[in-house]
């Protein structure tokens, strides 16, 4: 079900109405992206009308394939296709996880400098890429289609999805992987929150807070699972806990394809696992075989020449899929038990269960849920756009282009994270640790001596995202601290405890690089560093100061002397000089001033791309952006000329059949055939230039049978065009209209109408003595230029009449004698009317 709009309006509607941002959900499958504009969040669908995108980038050749290409082409590229980005970025290759992972790679990977890279063929050399490089491609493409559902207008600003679980190094990798692409992250946003968010923000009647709703989030996806507790209030929500589990629909899929192995091995002598060829089709089938146990009790999962051309097939009924994933389901229930027990609220607390993923289709997975819950789960969000909706409406909260109903986010980090440093406290100075934010009342002010090994909990599990503490320590020379997870933290099997080494240098102050380390009884500085949980729950040093405390001297004025008791000032005498000032006396005093003096921080973290790496990617991943709309131009020219061929060859047979001579069409169709042969052998590779030329080349050679035909179908109409003004000036200049025009220049216009006449007359006879494959004598723009000169001559005749003369004026009374004033003086005083009083203001 899809929810109401939210209408999302612009700050600045006169700059800001063009401003947009997106969300991305990136899973181990595919990708969905969701764009917030003015007036609300939609989910942008891609080239081929998919709301979701593979999430895979295949290479061939010199190209890229990106989603709905790569997917189109993984068949014939199953080596050169990458999938499961999600899955293998910001991990050891020794690590549990990636070992999992090789069971479903069809593509390389290797070890190097123990962190798991790709490794494939691109522009015909063996190349050994990041994860990151290829996890921005992806990025990227979801951008290119956002932008093509925004009009074509640029997007940078984005959030992006990520499970929960991630550890620091993988967040890092994340956001390396939108700067290698020039995305600008707003927040990397927890997959279950954004879905919280997509539920909450909907609701119009929350209760207050202490009255919360407490709704349980699960997601069962294509390789994981993620179950959280949320706390809904009014404008607020906040995530209690979170429970993840590794496994997904995929991990049901791989128990269904080992018993067809085993079936197909005893009965076919065939190992389905022997290559990755076989490996993506058997996967391919036991997930579509999945789909329909979800809507029908039995199936056949069959594959046509499987391995040596045997084609195999397997009946599976729906219990046999649910008692082979038995094992996967508990695991599943129990990360639910462990999400509902580290909240700390009983199971009838809990509102309601929405679920969300493609997994959470399966009957036995709905089922469990529904007993354990011991009501029906609720599916009011949208299984795959939910999470990316949630990513979108949180980009438009954080970006200062959008105004939105108000509506908190409180997220939770799921690890401790220790901070250690060498000498802790081993010096006699005080070490403290406080938080630098008041609404952080959950880590108060707190001594870190290094009391536990491995250092001193900074951070602890469920801490709030974004978090600032500040330690103060003292120290005379360059100093470091290392970050860790707790030997205990429930991280993911075979991740790596550190986190980073921050150095900060600059100490002592003043000193120049060279100089000798100062001893160890030199005094030290007070050093305040300020380490941070930031929202995208990455750690990171934000400052380190030092404070010097220094005595300044300066001088001041002493105090003036009381005057003597009983002492008067006698008045000086007349004439007597006044008194010179006395002075006041100085006194020199001392007082301390406390300077701060900002150190360098320089970190560094294993796995991760160093700011030499990422300038180097960025700028390959630009050369490779014009590479590509190179070949895609390089494309479509050949294209263009593959069509050309195939429809001029086509027309020569048809309908310029009449057009041309027996033997231009042999030559033309020879010539064409020519084409499509180069372009099939040594043309298949050729540059876009030589394309273009090979077209012009096509298009001289047939333009004179291209034109003949041209000038058949439009010499009609011309010629008709032309009758028309010849009788129509005819006519005008016989008409009563006309009479007002000069005889000499309707006779010039006549004389122009007739000759056209005439000359229209003599060449269509001599153009209808030649067959239609003759070059015509009557062109279609001579007819046009004979038809603009009678127009042009018989413009006279369109002349308007002149305006009529004005009527004449009558001739003025004659002057009056002075004996007829003097007979008419009587008569006009007695017809003048009495004089009246007014008054005049």
């Amino acid at each position: 079900s899809r929810p109401a709009r939210i209408c999302l309006k612009t700050t600045r509607p006169t700059a800001r109405a063009t401003m947009s941002v997106i969300g991305i959900d990136v899973g181990t499958e595919s990708c969905v992206v969701a764009i917030a504009r003015r007036g609300g969040v939609d989910v942008l669908a891609n080239e081929t009308s998919n709301r979701t995108t593979p999430c895979m980038v295949g290479f061939s050749g010199k190209e890229r394939r990106v989603g709905e290409q790569a997917k189109a082409g993984i068949t014939s590229n199953i080596k050169n296709t990458v999938v499961g980005l999600k899955k293998l970025i910001g991990k050891r290759y020794n690590s549990e996880a990636i070992q999992t992972e090789l069971k479903f790679a069809t593509f390389g990977m290797r070890d190097v400098a123990g962190e798991a890279q790709l490794q494939f063929n691109y522009d015909g050399e063996q190349r050994t890429w990041r994860v990151e490089r290829v996890m921005g491609m992806v990025l990227q493409h979801m951008r290119q289609i956002a932008e093509a559902g925004n009009d074509g207008k640029p997007i940078t600003d984005c959030v992006i999805s990520i499970p929960p679980y991630w550890t620091d190094a993988e967040r890092v990798a994340m956001a390396h992987s939108c700067e290698v692409v020039g995305l600008n992250v707003l927040k990397l946003m927890h997959d279950s929150s954004a879905a919280a968010l997509s539920y909450g923000i909907y609701k119009t009647e929350l209760p207050e807070e202490d009255k919360a709703l407490n709704v349980m989030i699960f997601d069962l996806g294509h390789g994981d699972c993620t179950v959280s507790v949320v706390a809904f209030s009014k404008g607020k929500l906040v995530v209690k806990s979170v429970a993840s589990e590794t496994v997904g629909a995929r991990d049901m899929d791989m128990e269904v394809a080992k018993h067809c192995a085993a079936a197909w091995k005893e009965k076919h002598k065939i190992d389905a696992f022997s290559t990755p060829k076989a490996v993506f089709r058997l996967m391919t089938a036991c997930e579509k075989l999945r789909k329909t146990l979800s809507t029908i009790a039995q199936s056949t999962l069959a594959i046509e020449c499987f391995i040596d051309d045997i084609d195999v097939q397997q009946k599976i009924e729906r219990s046999d899929f649910e008692e082979w994933n038995k094992p996967i389901l508990d695991r599943i229930m129990a990360t639910v038990d462990k999400a509902l027990s580290e909240a700390g609220i009983a199971k009838d607390q809990l509102h309601t269960c929405e679920v969300i993923g493609g997994g959470s289709r399966i009957p036995c997975v709905a089922n469990s849920l529904k007993e354990w819950l011991g009501k029906d789960v609720s599916r009011t969000l949208n299984q795959e756009e939910s999470v990316a909706r949630g990513c979108a409406l949180q980009g438009a909260m954080l970006s200062p282009a959008f105004r939105v109903r108000d509506f908190s986010i409180n997220e939770v980090y799921n690890y401790p994270i220790n901070i250690s440093w060498a000498n802790q406290a081993g010096d006699g100075e005080a070490v403290s640790m406080e938080t630098d934010e008041a609404a952080d009342s959950a880590a108060t002010a707190a001594p870190a001596g290094g009391s536990k090994p491995g250092g001193s909990e900074i951070f602890s599990r469920f801490n709030s995202m974004p978090c600032t503490k500040m330690l103060t320590l003292y120290r005379n020379s360059t100093f470091q601290l290392a970050a860790s997870y707790p030997e205990d933290a429930p991280t993911p099997a075979g991740t790596v405890s550190k986190i980073s080494d921050f150095t900060i240098s600059g100490l002592p102050l003043g000193a120049k690089p060279g100089d000798a380390p100062p001893p160890a009884d030199a005094p030290k500085y007070k050093c305040k560093v300020k380490v941070r949980l930031d929202a995208n729950g990455i750690l990171v040093v934000e400052s380190a100061q030092a404070i010097e405390e220094k005595e300044v001297e300066f001088w001041e004025d002493a105090p003036a002397a009381p005057a003597a008791d009983g002492a008067a000032a006698a008045p000086a005498a007349d004439g007597a000089p006044a008194a010179e000032p006395v002075q006041p006396a100085q006194v020199k005093k001392v007082k301390k001033k406390t300077e701060r003096h900002n150190l360098p921080v320089e970190a560094l973290r294993p796995l991760n791309m160093t700011k030499r790496e990422l300038l180097d990617a960025r700028e390959e991943e630009g050369k490779m952006a014009i590479q590509d709309r190179i070949l895609v131009e390089t494309a479509e020219k050949m294209n263009a000329l593959e069509s050309y061929v195939y429809s001029m060859r086509d027309k020569l047979q048809t309908s310029l059949k009449e057009y041309a001579t027996e033997a231009e069409a042999s030559n033309l169709i020879s010539k064409l055939d020519e084409t499509e042969n180069w372009l099939y052998e040594d043309g298949a590779d050729a540059d876009k230039t030589t394309y273009e030329q090979k077209h012009n080349m096509l298009l001289d050679l047939c333009s004179p049978v291209n034109q003949r035909l041209v000038e058949a179908e439009s010499r009609a109409p011309a010629v008709s065009e032309l009758e028309k003004v010849i009788a129509s000036m005819e006519s005008l200049a016989a008409s009563a209209a006309t009479e007002h025009i000069e005889p000499a220049d309707k006779d010039k216009a006549l004389s122009e109408v007739s000759a056209a006449k005439a000359w229209l007359a003599a060449e269509q006879e001599k153009q209808a003595a030649l067959p239609k494959h003759a070059d015509p004598t009557l062109l279609t723009a001579q007819i046009d230029g004979k038809r603009a000169s009678v127009e042009t001559a018989c413009a006279v005749l369109k002349k308007p009449k002149p305006a009529p003369k004005p009527a004449a004026v009558p001739p003025a009374a004659a002057p009056a004698t002075a004996m007829d004033t003097d007979a008419a003086a009587p008569a006009a005083a007695a017809a003048a009317p009495a004089a009246v009083d007014m008054d005049l203001d």
